[in-house]
């Protein structure tokens, strides 16, 4: 299922009625909604990421698995896209730097950031990490969602479980005026589903 262009599927994983309605379909079982067009391109890497997450957030918290991917500025057109997202694990997700369609060293520091989300858990549990970017070794690039955006220097952006869109901008990639208030770079909610 193309994730960017079919419809998106609430309680199963294909679907056989057409969706081109727009309305939504409940079948026995099943219950689908109709394909929503999605923008193709964005004013900024915020806007892309917010589209990306909302486009995948549900799905992520129904599986309880993690999705990635990217959002970049084209410089050929100097608007922002988001890469399709990749399915993870309950606890881990990744996306190649590959997937973003344009040649690497064409990107500039500040023009591109990683998307994942924190899939759901099962009724009732809530686990406050779900919430959090993972940390891990700044100066190393090992481990977490702050160490890998620092050593990379790009931003990061999460989806959470309860709704949240949070913003990991790290120190490199800050004005210099928010640089002493910041160390370890900055986290910030800037949306909500």
């Amino acid at each position: 299922m193309d994730l960017l262009s079919d419809a998106a599927v609430l309680n199963a994983e294909k679907i056989t009625s057409d969706a081109s309605t727009g309305q939504v379909i409940t079948l026995p079982e099943i219950t689908v909604v109709a394909d929503v067009p999605l923008k193709t391109k964005y004013p900024s890497l915020d806007d892309a990421a917010f589209g990306a997450l909302a486009h995948i957030i549900d799905k992520s918290i129904k599986e309880m698995v993690e999705y990635a991917g990217w959002v970049y500025k084209n410089p050929n057109d100097s608007n922002f896209y988001f890469t399709p997202p990749r399915k993870g694990k309950a606890d881990y997700s990744f996306a190649p730097k590959s997937d973003i369609p344009v040649t690497a060293n064409l990107l500039a520091i500040g023009s591109y950031g990683c998307y994942h989300t924190h899939g759901g858990r099962p009724k009732g549990v809530v686990v406050q990490t779900d919430e959090e970017f993972s940390i891990g070794n700044i100066f190393t690039g090992e481990g977490g969602d702050k160490a890998k955006a620092t050593y990379g220097k790009y931003f990061c952006y999460l989806g959470t479980p309860q709704g949240q869109i949070k913003k990991y901008t790290p120190i490199d990639l800050l004005p210099a005026t928010q640089q002493s208030q910041n160390p370890t770079g900055l986290v910030e909610t800037i949306g909500n589903f």
